[in-house]
């Protein structure tokens, strides 16, 4: 028999949808609970439980993490929204390493998806800054830790804006090959879901199936 919270909710509820229903407004409620307390990093991770970026990415900004919720909310498709969030990072000389990397190429990425790829904001602000991350991140390859991951990731999602297929691999294999140990589970979830979205919107059968079968 299951025990624990997740042995209890079962226990109250006569099917899986009733508990998920039970486990999302538990976790929606604990979310509140932090917010008021001022525990933002609580409430965030809460509230990204309940499938929730927009209030999760402000209650991560609010902790001090604003390349956490700037991912976040670009990979809900809200760029407008994630771009102020990089800028803060790549503009604060408090950043740095794959922290600035990460935050160049959710700005190029940003302005392609929000301008697209002829616009002065890209051409000007956009493809100098994907440039530039590109070649931090080549020169720290082997890096393994979270930051690394994450900006690798961030490849990735620049790959997927920009039509670039081989940069969309490289991006998001490299981050789940760092990130199984260095990031938590949720945050490697998205990334493997953003990186199957990708293999099937390039047509890519055999690895959408690899990908679905890792995440299974």
């Amino acid at each position: 028999m299951e025990r624990g919270p997740s042995g209890t909710i079962a226990r109250l509820c006569s099917s899986p949808e009733e508990v998920a229903v039970l486990r999302r407004e538990l976790l929606c409620r604990a979310a509140v609970a932090y917010e008021r307390a001022r525990e933002w990093g609580e409430a965030a991770s809460c509230w990204q439980e309940t499938g929730q970026p927009e209030r999760a990415a402000e209650a991560f900004a609010r902790a001090g993490e604003p390349m956490t919720a700037a991912r976040l909310l670009m990979r809900s498709g809200n760029h407008a929204a994630a771009l102020p969030h990089f800028e803060t990072v790549a503009d604060d000389f408090l950043w740095s390493g794959f922290d600035r990397v990460g935050a160049l190429l959710g700005i190029a990425a940003c302005h392609l998806t929000i301008s697209g790829m002829t616009s002065k904001a890209f051409l000007t602000v956009g493809q100098p800054a994907a440039q530039e991350a590109r070649r931090i991140l080549t020169d720290a390859r082997h890096r393994t830790d979270a930051a690394a991951a994450q900006a690798w990731a961030l490849l990735g999602d620049y790959g997927r804006v920009a039509n670039r297929y081989d940069l969309v691999q490289q991006g998001y294999e490299t981050a789940l090959a760092h990130g199984r140990l260095a990031l938590p589970a949720a945050e490697c979830r998205s990334i493997r879901e953003a990186y199957l979205a990708a293999a099937r919107e390039a047509g890519d059968t055999l690895l959408a199936s690899h990908i679905a079968a890792e995440a299974a």
